[in-house]
């Protein structure tokens, strides 16, 4: 999960080399949360791969002080 708020940006996320999201909107007048995410068909390999959030701009009502709260991440097998 990611908060959302007047302050906050236009984020790319990604894990390893993917992009798992090519632009994720964050700014809200009020402090939110996004939810959860789901990615799928998306593999983990062991061992280290390093999730990024790239900032491509903010929103033009929002403060322009380029933040992004990070609340939580989680990495839950789906049923197979």
């Amino acid at each position: 999960m990611i908060n959302r708020a007047a302050g906050d940006v236009i984020v790319k996320i990604s894990l390893d080399d993917g992009v798992l999201d090519d632009s994720r909107e964050l700014y809200d007048t009020d402090v939110t949360t996004t939810g959860g995410f789901v990615f799928e068909n998306r593999k983990l390999k062991s061992g280290k791969q390093p999730l990024r959030f790239d900032i491509l701009g903010a929103n033009p009502k929002a403060i322009q002080s380029f933040m992004v709260g990070i609340d939580d991440v989680r990495w839950v097998p789906q049923d197979r």
